[in-house]
């Protein structure tokens, strides 16, 4: 099976670079699944020009105002934590929520709980202050 779709990837960030998309994740998703035309969009303006064209973006975020221009979309992809980046209202276009913060979520939880529960916030004060007496943090 080949499907023929346009991909528009509006994926920047101006201080992360690994959450920007480059052309070598266009190549790998062009390579993955044959039949895509992926193109990489470097700004909003670029975005809204070339939005009417394509079947599925891969975005941040997705504004209600622009589902007028996106007469041929069917598929919104965003890797965003939360589902309010993407407001479509009633529009029944299709959306994909990344679904990989839940276990760096729960790891930065456990991280926190355990960072409180052992006491490591004393345990680093008692440490610079080189003393190592056993049952210590009772007195906290």
């Amino acid at each position: 099976m080949n499907i023929k779709k346009n991909v528009l990837v509006y994926l920047t960030h101006p201080h992360v670079q690994a959450w920007n998309f480059s052309p070598i994740h266009r190549k790998l998703l062009e390579d993955s699944v044959p039949g895509l035309n992926v193109s990489i969009c470097l700004n909003l303006k670029e975005f809204l020009v070339r939005l009417p064209e394509t079947e599925i973006v891969i975005v941040w975020f997705f504004k209600n105002d622009w589902l007028e221009k996106a007469i041929n979309l069917e598929l919104i992809v965003t890797p965003a934590a939360g589902r309010d980046w993407v407001n479509l209202g009633t529009s029944e276009i299709k959306v994909s929520y990344g679904r990989f913060h839940g276990p760096m979520i729960a790891e930065s939880i456990l991280g926190a709980v355990f960072y409180f529960l052992k006491a490591f916030h004393f345990s680093k004060k008692m440490q610079l202050q080189k003393k190592w007496k056993m049952g210590a943090h009772k007195n906290f």
